[in-house]
């Protein structure tokens, strides 16, 4: 379908006024230039406290014809169930992400050599050789991630702390220098950027095929804590987590090394 097709340049406020009327819910929608994300809703039906549903589109739903406006609306409503609906969204969403011009993006610089760990072998282990957990066509056509420490400094956390972290925009891998110690076991840094590497291949695999599925995926969801699962050190991974996060925590808040239980 051509998003062109029927043009009409709806406005934010004529999205709100269509999908509270066809939804019988109070709607606000706002756009945005999301290119994964392109249909975003938060919020509760019927919210006792009269709050509306908020729905972020990205801009090219502005030209959205009226089989479309109807579409989404049935999507929101019901999901997936609506087969015709969603396939209806899902073509809409394809052309208009074709349409959108190409995203420029600083070359990133990765620093993946620590002070007593590097990630490049860990994270090669884990795309490469017998025990892969991926292959490289996995992440086409982005490529791998780039992986690399981040910045050293002192922690103010003292309940929790993100250990590793993935961006969509940047393709990128951050683990927290804490790990970069001689007491933080190799297989425990390899398991967590199996993790982070899981959260990629989940945002590649939803770039290749757009739909309001992908777009509303939950970022630790059943089929990812499964996946998780079967990864082959994750009981002894999350042991170690178990009994070292408290002195993790310690370690990141002081810069003192970690003694391990």
């Amino acid at each position: 379908m051509d998003p062109a097709q029927e043009a009409i340049e709806l406005s934010a406020p004529e999205w709100s006024a269509f999908l509270t009327e066809a939804l019988g819910n109070p709607v606000v929608v706002t756009y945005g230039h999301a290119r994964r994300q392109v249909v975003q809703s938060k919020g509760f039906w019927k919210d006792p406290r009269g709050k509306p549903i908020e729905v972020r589109l990205s801009r090219f739903f502005q030209a959205a014809p009226r089989e479309v406006q109807d579409a989404l609306a049935t999507w929101l409503r019901h999901g997936r169930k609506k087969r015709r609906a969603s396939e209806l969204l899902d073509a809409f969403i394809d052309e208009g992400l074709r349409s959108l011009p190409p995203k420029k993006t600083a070359a990133a610089k990765a620093q993946p050599e620590g002070l007593c760990h590097s990630l490049t072998p860990l994270a090669a282990e884990l795309v490469e050789g017998p025990h892969a957990e991926f292959l490289p066509l996995d992440f086409a056509p982005r490529g791998l991630p780039v992986f690399t420490w981040g910045r050293r400094q002192l922690s103010r956390a003292r309940r929790s702390l993100q250990l590793g972290s993935y961006t969509e925009d940047s393709h990128r891998i951050r683990l927290h220098t804490v790990l970069d110690q001689e007491a933080v076991p190799r297989f425990f840094l390899r398991y967590v950027l199996f993790h982070e590497l899981l959260h990629a291949w989940r945002s590649v695999a939803a770039e290749r095929e757009p739909t309001p599925h992908n777009s509303r995926r939950l970022h630790h969801d059943a089929a990812f804590r499964k996946r998780e699962a079967h990864y082959r050190d994750f009981d002894a991974a999350t042991a170690w987590q178990k009994r070292n996060i408290s002195g993790l925590l310690r370690s990141a808040r002081t810069g003192k090394p970690l003694k391990p239980k």
